[in-house]
């Protein structure tokens, strides 16, 4: 199947991304998804297949979810196939529907069917947009915020952030990062093969900042960033300050060199390199709080300070400082200072006994 042309891309970056650009991991990412599964998906200046869909046509569908964020996945199809595309077969449709919404959001509308049902990770599990589901009801799912249960957690760790530096995460929980081009696995750490998912297209996030910073608050309604074709400004800013603040701080080298090993040798967007601020604000306020990677972020935390021990003195150690231990410890202590102060009051009484027993029957001295 043909690649993109310098217009398609151009095009497309300008649609979705809001400006003419090359966004090189983006469009690796973008042809991938073109090309999965079939060699037909996408096809330009050929005859139209009936199992294939152009840019345009990706594009037009975009237009649709931005018009009416509230229409479901049948709708949409019924939509597609009426009015423009009735050549492409159902299957052909569902393909360019799961592009589209990828290409504008980053969500993989069908990431369920692409698992077993058994699949799960530290309590997250793929979803899928269903046929009757509105639009905006599956991105809330696929984004669901913090409980407000969680906030002093989330503020704590935020407030021990230093702990939570990738040099730190691959010390002491000996993690792997990966990339994932999934926003929703953002964070997601799989304690079973000690990997952390990054969502790694910072120059998405850059472009869709800056774009929503120009038309939507920070608070805006999910519905409200869906008109303008991306997810709320919160939720890309907590994305780009975890990556850029959080787990690869600008002045700290030994996380610098990790992310370069990672944009070099695993994939990782070269923009990640690029400390060019979150668009927003150079720093975030003192009252700066996550809403959407808070629990994860949370969670990480009290991975790293209440890690499993790896050999015989760090199980040691930990055994003396769990609150359980340090209470029995406690506990034996007072019961040793009881004992100790009951025999010095016997040896105190037999020492003034002695004493009472000599004024009252003084020996004379030898003559």
């Amino acid at each position: 199947m043909p690649r993109t042309t310098t217009s398609d891309r151009t095009k497309i970056s300008e649609r979705l991304l809001g400006k003419a650009d090359e966004f090189p991991a983006y469009f690796e990412l973008y042809e991938s998804l073109v090309a999965h599964g079939s060699a037909h998906i996408i096809q330009i200046d050929q005859p139209r297949e009936s199992d294939s869909a152009s840019h345009d046509d990706i594009l037009w569908i975009v237009e649709l979810l931005k018009g009416n964020p509230r229409v479901t996945w049948a709708e949409l199809n019924s939509q597609v196939h009426e009015q423009n595309l009735s050549s492409i077969t159902t299957s052909g449709i569902n393909k360019a529907v799961n592009i589209a919404v990828q290409a504008m959001i980053m969500v993989d509308c069908a990431a369920r069917d692409r698992h077993s049902t058994t699949y799960e990770v530290d309590s997250y599990r793929p979803i899928s947009w269903e046929p009757s589901e509105p639009f905006l009801d599956f991105v809330q799912r696929a984004f669901p915020r913090d409980s407000e249960g969680d906030r002093r957690r989330i503020k704590q760790a935020l407030r021990n952030r230093y702990i939570l530096k990738a040099w730190k995460l691959k010390k002491r929980l000996g993690v792997t990062f990966r990339m994932t081009d999934n926003l929703m696995e953002h964070l997601l750490y799989d304690s079973h093969n000690q990997v952390l998912y990054l969502f790694h297209q910072t120059a998405f996030l850059k472009a869709h900042l800056k774009r929503s910073s120009a038309h939507l608050a920070m608070e805006c309604s999910l519905e409200e960033s869906l008109k303008l074709g991306t997810v709320p400004p919160q939720l890309l800013v907590e994305t780009l300050h975890s990556l850029q603040a959080v787990l690869f701080p600008i002045l700290d080298d030994k996380s610098a060199d990790i992310l370069v090993r990672l944009t070099k040798k695993m994939g990782f967007d070269d923009d990640c390199n690029q400390y060019d601020g979150y668009m927003r604000f150079k720093e975030p306020p003192e009252d700066f709080t996550y809403h959407y990677w808070g629990g994860r972020l949370a969670r990480l935390e009290e991975l790293v300070i209440r890690r499993e021990p790896r050999n015989k003195l760090e199980r040691w150690f930990r055994w003396y400082t769990t609150d359980v231990n340090a209470l029995a410890i406690a506990l034996l202590a007072l019961a040793i200072s009881i004992v100790v102060g009951l025999i010095g009051i016997v040896i105190s009484s037999i020492q003034l006994w002695i004493a009472w027993e000599a004024w009252r029957y003084p020996v004379a001295p030898p003559v």
